[in-house]
């Protein structure tokens, strides 16, 4: 067997024992609330270390980024996905605003409520716009 093959292989054993459920039933990734920008966002996280924003796009949510949450932990960083404004029960927009430089604004507030003072932002549709 050669080492792609090999590889390959392992991926996919990861992937059929670590299904959305099995991650959040574990334990494995945490859920909690952080204000932020006069919101209070629900994020999921993973690891500890350097923090890595992973920011869903239209019509994702946070959950959508429990397998990047899983390997970035693997990886030795703290992974933290938010519910967007708007993506969640409560979560409207205090100001009435969805535009980029709103989103950017949660981004920013997120990082420091998190306690950090810098980040890694990956960003999908219009999370990349809030990047």
């Amino acid at each position: 067997m050669n080492a792609s093959a090999s590889m390959a292989q392992q991926r996919h054993a990861d992937r059929a024992g670590r299904s959305r459920e099995n991650s959040l039933a574990s334990g494995h990734i945490r859920n909690r609330t952080v204000h932020a920008n006069g919101l209070d966002f629900p994020i999921l996280e993973a690891g500890h270390g350097p923090l890595v924003l992973c920011l869903h796009g239209f019509p994702d949510h946070a959950q959508s980024w429990i397998p990047f949450l899983d390997r970035l932990e693997r990886e030795g960083y703290w992974a933290v996905a938010p519910a967007l404004r708007g993506y969640w029960v409560g979560g409207a927009a205090p100001d009435g605003s969805y535009r980029a430089l709103a989103t950017g604004q949660d981004v920013l507030a997120l990082i420091e409520s998190l306690g950090a003072e810098q980040a890694v932002l990956v960003g999908h549709d219009l999370g990349a716009r809030a990047a």
